[in-house]
């Protein structure tokens, strides 16, 4: 082997070497722009929402009496609710007593 096909078969070997290692790099960079990008994206799907900022003693107090009221109002809203089917139950059963007293 001459010395020019020594330095041409090295040649080509560093040049089937550099491919490999370009192709390798480029997979690697590929990776790590796609890392980043949904690293971004679940950053902005996890980022806290305005809503959930610690809120300060004075809106916290408002928003509790706010819901205790809502509360209170759901609660009273159910009584009345609990006893409008109470009667409606009640004048049910009235009827069908007369209603079946007479068939027998």
């Amino acid at each position: 082997m001459t010395e020019q096909e020594l330095e041409a078969e090295v040649d080509r070997m560093l040049a089937l070497e550099m491919e490999k290692r370009r192709a390798a790099l480029r997979q690697e960079i590929r990776e790590r722009v796609n890392r980043e990008e949904f690293r971004k994206r679940m950053d902005r799907i996890n980022a806290r929402h305005p809503s959930e900022d610690a809120y300060t003693l004075e809106e916290q107090q408002a928003r509790d009496a706010a819901l205790a009221a809502s509360r209170e109002a759901m609660v009273e809203k159910l009584a009345k609710n609990d006893a409008r089917y109470a009667e409606q139950e009640k004048a049910r059963e009235q009827h069908r007593r007369e209603y079946f007293a007479g068939k027998r």
